[in-house]
């Protein structure tokens, strides 16, 4: 059973009428949380323009969030941010699946404890055979609506070893005169029988724990062919190659290694 407070992880509340999203339970700043352009976990299509995060827009932001059935946990906070979509992003083929939530007000990390900002390292890249750890609400099954209990009310974690290049590129590339898309440098693949990230889980974090003991962020959970199957592993976005060149450049504080 999770803690309030164990992991990093966005819980996407959309809404066409107020164009509200959510980002639970921290992410790496005080100023601002990442979050995947595209919410294209687990489906088959391509394009998923309903659910895409817009640069100016302005988002509702909830962290220290672990039961978004309980609407008692006093020790969340609810903050207003402004989108920012990684300028080179490309709907068609999830490349550059990155975004940043700048968060209107910054976070008091001393009257909310549980709520923490993440590490991230440029030098943090995914290894084959790794072990790494995804978070999130999404749905627990692929194709179930996201209506009478298919969606996770408290967050789930799941652990998923990264896959080589070879694997993810076989499992993919012969696919993309018909998907759009190949699996770049800023993407890796992970998977683990049974397990893995679905739909609703876009933009989640891929947790590595150092040698030291505390957690970087390696990966955003980004996109996929359902959820779990065998002959297709999840797809997340590589967060190291963007630490250094969109990150920084936007926040000014992107390493924030160890936590507060």
């Amino acid at each position: 059973m999770l803690k309030l407070g164990q992991w990093w992880g966005p819980n996407d509340n959309e809404s066409s009428d107020d164009n509200k999203d959510s980002a639970d339970d921290d992410k790496d700043s005080a100023d601002d949380d990442k979050d995947s352009a595209d919410d294209d976990k687990g489906s088959n299509d391509n394009e998923n323009s309903n659910s895409k995060l817009q640069n100016g827009w302005t988002y509702s932001v909830t962290l220290g969030d672990l039961d978004k059935s309980s609407s008692t946990e006093s020790r969340s906070i609810t903050i207003n941010s402004t989108g920012m979509v990684h300028p080179d992003y490309q709907a068609r083929t999830s490349n550059n699946d990155i975004a940043l939530l700048r968060l209107h007000t910054p976070v008091n990390f001393h009257a909310y404890p549980n709520i923490r900002p993440i590490c991230l390292s440029s030098s943090a890249q995914p290894v084959a055979g790794q072990d790494v750890v995804i978070a999130g609400w999404g749905t627990t099954s692929f194709g179930k609506p996201k209506i009478g209990g298919y969606v996770a009310e408290v967050m789930r974690e799941a652990v998923v070893t990264v896959d080589n290049k070879t694997t993810c590129e076989n499992a993919y590339n012969p696919l993309a005169s018909t998907t759009g898309r190949n699996i770049t440098g800023s993407m890796f693949c992970a998977s683990a029988p049974g397990r893995d990230a679905c739909q609703g889980d876009s933009g989640g974090p891929v947790m590595s724990r150092t040698q030291t003991g505390y957690f970087v962020e390696v990966g955003v959970v980004s996109w996929g062919f359902g959820c779990a199957d065998r002959k297709f592993p999840g797809v997340y976005t590589r967060v190291a190659n963007y630490v250094g060149n969109f990150i920084k450049d936007k926040t000014g504080d992107a390493k924030v290694c160890p936590p507060p």
